[in-house]
């Protein structure tokens, strides 16, 4: 797509990999600042909840799409739409939400920028085929006493993160 492709995590990906795939790795603000699309794929902890709150949303484009699949409470909903209303972000596209279901009358939905899906965005067969292959690799790294291959300790990154 002739794009540049940011990404940021507490994880570094090896500098091989990373340009296998494309992507540079870049402090949030600047992620937030120069992307045209933000798309969320952390998992939901104590570090990640209101990670996009209103300073956030502030830094980015107004002319920005967010989109968050990976969690609810990692987006602060009241400050994303109050956002939307404002034109301080041009739009939305969500699969989750902070309370599950949402109700009827949740804000976002009568927004014309805001595009929702019942948590199903993440469920496509080849995400649930590799997530299967994961999963028999470890039960098999497992039973021959070996170190499971697929796993990620997300509370020892965020500790030597604030190290």
């Amino acid at each position: 797509f002739d794009v540049n492709i940011y990404y940021h995590d507490l994880i570094t990906l090896p500098e091989a990999r990373a340009t296998a795939l494309g992507v540079t790795r870049v402090p949030l603000e600047r992620l937030l600042s120069e992307s045209d699309i933000v798309t969320i794929h952390v998992p939901l902890t104590p570090l990640t909840r209101d990670l996009i709150d209103a300073t956030a949303i502030a830094r980015m484009k107004r002319t920005a799409l967010l989109v968050n699949t990976a969690r609810g409470g990692i987006v602060n909903e009241e400050a994303l739409v109050a956002a939307l209303r404002s034109g301080a972000l041009n739009a939305a596209a969500l699969d989750v939400f902070e309370h599950e279901p949402p109700p009827k009358d949740h804000p976002l939905f009568a927004l014309p920028n805001v595009i929702v899906t019942p948590h199903v965005s993440a469920g496509t067969r080849d995400a649930f085929a590799t997530k299967l292959d994961f999963v028999f690799q470890n039960l098999e790294a497992f039973f021959d006493g070996r170190p499971l291959e697929h796993q990620v300790d997300y509370a020892e990154e965020m500790a030597a993160q604030k190290k």
